[in-house]
């Protein structure tokens, strides 16, 4: 969402569709479910990067030694990019896929230092991350919606705004 430079806050029209948007989706589809598996909203942020030009089960074959050996965004960060294609590279495209993750580990350590924030604020914040990190931060926002506070390794956010 755009935030008014000016106030700081979020367009006020785009909050409205933006609610009313993932309102419609949640009564069109209240069971729907993610088959990605997923503790907390970076992994599923992870996962759905991964999930390009793969199969969900190959990623759930990945994932969990993925986040075993990188639990947090900032460990991530922090990682070699050669140790993440290494451990992502029966998902294909393992070069660009690692890039990717790295990047948007990099995005939330530094955007998301700690502490809760408004959904508004996530998605005005969400585009520092670059094209499909942008796309998957969103879908893990609406897949993450039920929760009032959505942990992103030791990050909370506010899906309630």
């Amino acid at each position: 969402m755009r935030a008014s430079k000016a106030a700081g806050k979020p367009d006020a029209k785009l909050a409205v569709r933006a609610r009313k948007i993932a309102r419609a989706l949640i009564a069109e589809y209240p069971d729907a479910r993610c088959m990605l598996d997923h503790q907390d909203a970076f992994q599923l942020l992870v996962a759905t990067i991964l999930a390009a030009q793969c199969t969900d089960e190959r990623v759930n074959k990945v994932t969990p030694t993925l986040f075993r050996r990188f639990p947090t965004a900032a460990s991530m960060a922090r990682a070699g990019l050669v140790a993440l294609e290494d451990l992502i590279r029966s998902t294909g495209f393992f070069h660009n896929k690692a890039k990717s993750i790295k990047g948007a580990s990099e995005a939330l350590a530094k955007n998301f230092p700690g502490g809760f924030l408004p959904a508004w604020r996530i998605f005005s914040r969400c585009r520092a991350l670059e094209g499909r990190q942008q796309t998957s931060f969103s879908v893990n926002v609406l897949e993450n919606r039920r929760l009032l506070w959505t942990p992103i390794s030791g990050v909370s956010l506010s899906v309630s705004a």
